[in-house]
């Protein structure tokens, strides 16, 4: 009789339905399948050979006194271009990164490919091998546990919003981590997740991460932070061992040596900068207000 049993459990979890699972993709998207295969060479919209080298200024308005872009206590006095799609995300990355010519696809960036439940229920994200911080040092799943954990305790919205949204977070091997989602989550929510900056592990501390700080921090990125003046001027340069220079996602990209953000009080003392040539670009979508 107990093997009668044994054997009927067995097969009752045998002929169970199991999750239906889905191969690791280069991509993913909102809607239907991302329009550029996986052999892709770069983003249409780019110039795989475009020349780098000079520098480059902006202007804008405003004041920074931290180098954190993630925390609520300087949430619109951080400095520009650290985490900023307009600037380029210059010092930290995301896992995944954006196609502007879809209208919701993500490729690979610091995960090189993605493995999504056909339910968006979990997704799981595979690191790329070559994936290094600004130090040298890899980029591990640790460090994709670390960031869920500090900004779920410490981060600023959309940051811990994104975070509460998440059931469970697991390592599944020293370069691959699972995001489980709980009843907050919807269908976009493994792209959001996949959007959301990685930090290093190794160079931030969790009991001091709600700290503003002007001290130059590591990130993934192709910039690294060379100077700063604060309220004034930050000056990124362009990282010659960025270890993601090469891959489709990032070429065309990345071609400045340096870029500076020049920081004014108002419109009309940013728009007399650019008048005088101190900047190559300033901004002006209401005029009146000025």
């Amino acid at each position: 009789m107990g093997r009668v049993l044994v054997w009927l459990i067995a097969a009752i979890i045998t002929l169970s339905p199991q999750p239906a699972l889905s191969e690791p993709k280069h991509a993913i998207a909102m809607q239907g399948e991302p329009a550029l295969p996986a052999d892709y060479a770069h983003f249409n919209y780019v110039n795989p050979d475009a020349p780098k080298g000079g520098s480059i200024t902006y202007c804008v308005v405003g004041s920074f006194d931290n180098l954190n872009p993630f925390i609520l206590k300087s949430l619109r006095t951080t400095a520009r271009g650290m985490i900023d799609r307009i600037f380029g995300n210059l010092v930290f990355e995301p896992l995944m990164q954006r196609n502007d010519d879809e209208s919701f696809s993500l490729y690979g960036l610091l995960a090189d490919t993605a493995d999504m439940d056909p339910e968006r229920k979990s997704i799981e994200f595979h690191l790329d091998p070559r994936a290094k911080w600004s130090d040298g040092q890899p980029v591990t799943a640790e460090d994709v546990l670390f960031t869920y954990d500090v900004f779920t305790e410490k981060g600023r919205p959309p940051y811990s919003a994104r975070m509460s949204m998440v059931a469970k977070l697991e390592k599944t091997g020293d370069r691959s981590v699972r995001f489980t989602f709980n009843d907050k989550a919807n269908r976009e929510t493994p792209l959001v997740i996949a959007m959301t900056p990685i930090v290093p592990k190794h160079a931030f501390d969790k009991a001091t991460f709600d700290r503003t700080t002007l001290k130059p921090v590591i990130g993934s990125g192709p910039y690294t932070v060379a100077q700063v003046a604060p309220g004034q001027r930050i000056v990124f340069k362009r990282n010659p061992n960025y270890w993601g220079k090469d891959i489709p996602a990032k070429r065309g990209f990345d071609n400045h040596d340096q870029i500076t953000i020049e920081y004014f009080l108002n419109a009309n003392a940013k728009l007399e900068a650019f008048k005088k040539g101190i900047c190559a670009i300033a901004d002006d979508s209401d005029p009146v207000k000025r």
